[in-house]
């Protein structure tokens, strides 16, 4: 059995608007391997419904999200077009940390900044089925015996 990993699941929020079915799907099966995901309230926010950030600035934000990336043991991330979600998958490579970043469509519309990376601890998976996705989470974070 796998060791329980304190995820950061990063994902659009003020950028990138969509995708909630996918992202919940990722948390969801996450939670299921037993896994803590340190940011799931991610999920369903959007600009105009974020109640994450009340009562906070940006400068607070950053600190936040930043204290969460390297504390975390990994980050799980859905790929969209995000600023924020490229900068905290890039420190946590830069720091030395894992990255794992899903994408559901075409690889042709990933960045060549995310394929390129070929460090053994970045790595990126096009899933095509919730099947497909569950079994290389598992097979990439293992399952915590429950």
């Amino acid at each position: 059995m796998a060791k329980k990993l304190d995820i950061y699941f990063a994902c659009s929020i003020r950028g990138f608007q969509g995708a909630h079915e996918e992202k919940a799907l990722i948390v969801r099966l996450l939670k299921e391997l037993g896994h803590n995901v340190l940011s799931e309230q991610f999920v369903n926010l959007t600009r105009e419904n974020n109640e994450a950030t009340q009562g906070m600035d940006e400068e607070m934000i950053y600190k936040r999200d930043l204290d969460w990336v390297k504390n975390s043991d990994i980050i799980v991330a859905h790929y969209s077009p995000s600023t924020g979600m490229g900068y905290e998958i890039g420190y946590k490579d830069a720091i030395g940390g894992r990255v794992l970043v899903l994408h559901k469509g075409e690889l042709s519309s990933v960045t060549a900044m995310i394929q390129g990376n070929k460090k053994p601890t970045f790595k990126l998976h096009v899933w095509e089925s919730e099947e497909d996705l569950k079994e290389y989470l598992k097979q990439e974070l293992g399952e915590v015996d429950q």
